[in-house]
């Protein structure tokens, strides 16, 4: 009796699992999006980088079944901000019910399938690249218009990887003092409002030795300010 309940319990949740689609999601869309914008414009100490690829994988073996990470690596270069992202893919899942799935598939369908790919663009997207401008805002943009933020799904979790220097040739971090009450008063700030109402946003603020006079309070209380006011 045991046996056949489980068996018929295993048939019910096998007719219950939703068709899927390209990179193991729904058809219905992912059931959580976790985007990271990895920002490409300064290098990394090698003590930043594997902290940075150490945090990524640890928040992808969180993902639930069907819960989506997309990794973007952008650089000051615009033909980057509109780029699909490196990596987009639907966990399989990392936990087995040992009452009726079998662990070793479980993980091995998860590291084939998620963790190895992963690791290889994180690899990647962490090599270290430089440029002469970092349009932190504009980057930001551009990731909040793609489908993973502007859709349907009600679980959507924005990840800023950066030392958040805004510096473009219309605004610049690198002109103290930064002050978010005078920044809304310029043409660049009012031509830029997209929205992120819906997503929580979570930034990875690195450090970096050379920009101690301008990481301070006052520039996190400008992303703070500026954050709250896309919702």
């Amino acid at each position: 009796l045991v046996a056949a309940s489980l068996i018929a319990f295993k048939l019910y949740l096998d007719l219950r699992k939703p068709e899927l689609i390209e990179n193991l999601c729904p058809k219905d869309g992912p059931a959580k999006e976790l985007v990271i914008l990895v920002d490409r414009t300064d290098p990394f100490s090698e003590t930043q980088r594997e902290f940075v690829r150490q945090w990524i994988l640890a928040k992808g073996e969180k993902l639930n079944q069907y819960e989506r990470l997309s990794l973007y690596g952008l650089s000051g270069d615009e033909s980057s901000w509109n780029a699909k992202p490196h990596f987009s893919q639907c966990s399989p899942g990392n936990y087995a019910n040992e009452l009726y799935e079998t662990k070793s598939k479980i993980t091995n369908t998860y590291k084939h399938y998620f963790q190895d790919p992963l690791k290889t663009v994180l690899s990647e997207v962490t090599t270290n690249t430089s440029s002469p401008t970092s349009p932190i805002i504009e980057m930001i943009e551009s990731i909040a218009k793609r489908p993973e933020l502007s859709g349907k799904t009600l679980q959507r979790h924005l990840v800023i990887v950066s030392d958040m220097m805004q510096n473009s040739g219309n605004y610049t971090h690198y002109k103290p003092p930064i002050n978010y009450e005078d920044f809304r008063k310029l043409p660049f700030a009012r031509a830029h409002t997209v929205s992120l109402a819906g997503t929580t946003v979570s930034v990875l603020y690195l450090e970096r030795e050379q920009l101690q006079k301008y990481q301070n309070g006052s520039h996190i209380e400008f992303w703070e300010h500026w954050l709250a006011d896309r919702g």
